[in-house]
């Protein structure tokens, strides 16, 4: 358990932070102390101010990553050729792509999302490279009628 006071003087905790492991001979949990501390600290953090109001799991939420610890047999695999793209993971979990990640020949590229002095709101790619005469060409993003960023590669070749 991690408690948080405001102050040294206090009486009560601000905040509490809660968690347990499971320790194991090898692999991730071999460190279940360390942690198990951690989670209670990052816990009580995030309990105290360090998360958005809503964004803490519920008891139903709660209750369905315990039931689906409790199944013994693992998912069934569908895909035969055993690699998946991150739209086939996200498809498969059940999950929403929040946003898709670019790469160019300097590395993994850098998204830039703001505003311009236009007002008109920007989301895009930019390389790595310092030199600038060296750098790939960015990759802009335009906003879709559903709302979403739509990007589109102009030439692919300079990209992985």
């Amino acid at each position: 358990m991690a408690s948080i006071y405001r102050d040294k003087t206090d009486e009560f905790a601000t905040a509490t932070g809660w968690a347990s492991e499971v320790q194991a001979e090898k692999g991730f949990n071999k460190f279940a102390i360390e942690v198990c501390e951690s989670s209670a600290l990052g816990r009580a953090l995030a309990n105290y101010v360090y998360a958005k109001r809503g964004s803490r799991p519920s008891r139903i939420e709660m209750e369905r990553v315990q039931q689906s610890e409790q199944r013994s047999e693992p998912a069934p695999v569908s895909n035969e050729q055993g690699v998946w793209s991150v739209g086939e993971v996200a498809k498969e979990l059940g999950a929403t792509l929040i946003h898709e990640t670019f790469e160019c020949r300097h590395g993994a590229m850098v998204n830039k999302v703001g505003t311009a002095k236009t007002g008109k709101p920007f989301n895009g790619w930019v390389c790595i490279e310092k030199n600038k005469s060296n750098q790939c060409p960015a990759i802009w993003g335009r906003l879709g009628n559903n709302g979403q960023w739509v990007f589109a590669k102009e030439n692919s070749n300079d990209y992985l």
